[in-house]
C-alpha cells in the first residue's frame, strides 16, 4: 500500500513532489476500489455457479457478445463455429436446420457427432 501522501513529502516546496504523492495516494485508492470491485463481480459469478450451475466463462462471453455490433456479431458466431468443428466439437445443430446438419457432415466427413 502507497503511504499517504501527507506522509511522504511533509512541507515540500516542490509542486511536482506534492503532486506526485497525491497521485500515489490517488491511484492507490483506485486500486483498492478496483479490487473491491472485483470481488464483488466474484461473488456473483460463485453464487450463480452454486445456485444454477453457470459458468462464469461462458457469462463473460456472453456480456462481451452482448457489446459487440451485429456485423462483428455476425463474424463471431461464424468464428466460433468453425472453430468449433475445427475442434471436433461443433455446436448441437437445430434438429430442423438442414443446412448446419450438411456443414456437419461434410466438415467432420461424414459423421454426424454433435458433441
Amino acid at each position: 500500500m502507497v503511504k499517504k501522501a501527507e506522509t511522504i513529502a511533509p512541507g515540500t516546496t516542490e509542486p511536482v513532489v506534492t503532486e506526485l504523492a497525491q497521485a500515489a495516494t490517488q491511484l492507490a485508492e483506485i486500486d483498492d476500489e478496483r479490487a473491491n470491485l472485483s470481488a464483488q463481480k466474484r461473488a456473483i459469478f460463485e453464487r450463480l455457479q452454486a445456485e444454477h450451475a453457470c459458468n462464469r466463462h461462458a457469462i463473460k462471453a456472453a456480456l462481451q457478445y452482448a457489446q459487440l455490433s451485429e456485423e462483428k456479431r455476425e463474424n463471431w458466431d461464424w468464428t466460433y463455429e468453425q472453430t468449433r468443428l475445427a475442434l471436433g466439437c461443433p455446436i448441437q445443430p437445430d434438429m430442423f436446420d438442414e443446412a448446419f446438419a450438411e456443414r456437419v457432415k461434410a466438415a467432420t466427413n461424414g459423421s454426424t457427432r454433435t458433441h
